[in-house]
């Protein structure tokens, strides 16, 4: 599959998302921006609809029909307990003095985390 998927450079690059990685240009959450991407139609399985044409054949558990498989897209991993300390860091080297000082205190409490947020 993949060596099929790698002959076409342009459906390679969309199956790895390869945009995401070279990145000049990021949102206040570090995340890849969707307006900046390539793929305009996000509901057209472009990859799935080639390896289908090109002999994949899916097979599922039990000669089911078909299979649901849930995926969500983890864009920070980050240690519990040590959060704080990474997050304040973070924020001192990038300038931001203001969550240097508000992140450590975060995980005092749920009220003192709410007020800290406002």
């Amino acid at each position: 599959m993949y060596k099929k998927l790698k002959e076409n450079k342009e459906l390679w690059d969309l199956f790895t998302r390869k945009e995401e990685y070279d990145l000049t240009f990021r949102d206040m959450y570090e995340r890849f921006p969707y307006y900046l991407g390539s793929q305009r139609n996000i509901f057209e399985p472009s990859v799935s609809k080639f390896l289908l044409e090109n002999g994949l054949r899916p097979q599922y558990p039990d000669r089911k029909q078909f299979a649901v498989c849930l995926t969500h897209d983890i864009d920070i991993v980050h240690p519990g307990r040590l959060y704080p300390i990474f997050g304040a860091a973070r924020s001192f080297v990038k300038g931001n003095l203001t969550d240097a000082i508000k992140i450590p205190f975060s995980i005092l409490d749920k009220k003192t985390k709410s007020f800290l947020e406002l």
